[in-house]
């Protein structure tokens, strides 16, 4: 699936569509908590670098970041049933799931990484190890070819 790019237009689509639906119903004040939100922010950024690759996936999570602090700094006042404990409680789920999807991030990048390099290097391996393959059937060739000539000659 990843060498035909069938896939592109529909996950640029997700992603897009994921990062505003986020935003919106995070500044839009829909419900007082907003964890849900944050989960799908996640999901999204983290979808964006799997299927569409780092650069993108970057874009989304900047994208995300912007959406979240236009919320931040927007100023509305929670409704009176939000306490401290659960803003406090709410930061700190953010703050540890944001490093978890940071870590998740930073791990897929490497396996991803050393995957490529063991790709390239087993082409390599296998391109040698036909180079000599070719060079052997050559002088196999050739000799063939001089033991055909002098069982002629002795005819």
């Amino acid at each position: 699936m990843k060498r035909t790019r069938k896939y592109e237009l529909v996950a640029y689509a997700q992603v897009v569509l994921g990062c505003l639906a986020t935003g919106l119903v995070l500044n839009l004040n829909f419900v007082p908590i907003h964890a849900v939100e944050v989960v799908f922010m996640m999901i999204t950024c983290f979808y964006a670098f799997i299927a569409l690759g780092r650069k993108v996936g970057i874009v989304s999570l900047f994208a995300q970041l912007i959406w979240v602090s236009v919320y931040i700094f927007r100023g509305v006042d929670p409704p009176e049933d939000v306490q401290i404990v659960e803003k406090i409680a709410l930061f700190m789920a953010l703050v540890v799931s944001f490093a978890l999807f940071g870590f998740l991030i930073v791990e897929f990048l490497k396996l991803r990484r050393n995957a490529e390099n063991k790709y390239v290097s087993i082409n390599q391996d296998l391109t040698e190890v036909n180079h000599l393959v070719n060079l052997q059937y050559q002088e196999k060739t050739v000799m063939l070819k001089e033991i055909h000539h002098r069982v002629k000659n002795n005819l």
